[in-house]
């Protein structure tokens, strides 16, 4: 079993404010909402990184498993995956430990994953629910690489961002609990990420 750290850092805005408020017929001179307008931002971040499995501004994350899995190569459960920076674990002795890069090979990209080199194997672990763990860094580089690269998904963002706004009444902002607009799904499942496990 692989999962996600989760952020503790907020993530960058994959929309600006400037770009947001364009987008809802608000003047850059109107502040007055400003806060909202970012809070729906995130929100809107938010559902379409969990929609896709795709994190939209780079950060650092950390994906743990309880071990090492019997297949010789995991499979990240996040993209688009620019750097594997580290392969960590547990020891039989409960110590942690690096994995030599020699041993494996680490594929970045939408789709990230490290394998096993011929004649490696990966190491005995403790008992524990996060004896393994892959540190990488995860996410488009800035925001115009997400309109240039997974455009649908930039959309998609805008199109939650503009029903809410419409309907902000009904929106309880920090809880957005509204239906999902028409359209939304056939948008951003053009660019979502599907995964089939942490092994491969």
């Amino acid at each position: 079993m692989i999962w996600l750290t989760p952020a503790i850092a907020a993530s960058p805005l994959a929309i600006d404010l400037a770009a947001a408020k364009s987008w809802v017929k608000l003047e850059a001179d109107e502040t007055e909402h400003d806060d909202d307008l970012t809070a729906l931002i995130r929100a809107a971040q938010s559902v379409v990184e969990h929609a896709t499995n795709v994190l939209l501004m780079r950060r650092e994350v950390t994906f743990r498993a309880d071990a090492f899995p019997k297949a010789r190569s995991i499979e990240l459960l996040r993209g688009p995956v620019h750097e594997i920076t580290a392969v960590k674990y547990l020891d039989s002795a409960g110590d942690e430990q690096t994995l030599d890069s020699d041993l494996y090979r680490a594929v970045t990209g939408m789709r990230g994953f490290i394998e096993l080199l011929p004649g490696a194997s990966w190491p005995t672990t403790a008992t524990s629910a996060i004896a393994v763990s892959i540190e990488a860094k995860v996410g488009f580089e800035d925001a115009a690489k997400v309109a240039e690269e997974a455009p649908s998904l930039a959309t998609g963002m805008k199109l939650l961002i503009a029903h809410w706004w419409r309907n902000r009444e009904a929106v309880n902002i920090g809880n957005i609990v509204s239906e999902l607009p028409l359209g939304f799904q056939e948008l951003v499942s053009a660019d979502k990420l599907w995964v089939s496990g942490a092994c491969a």
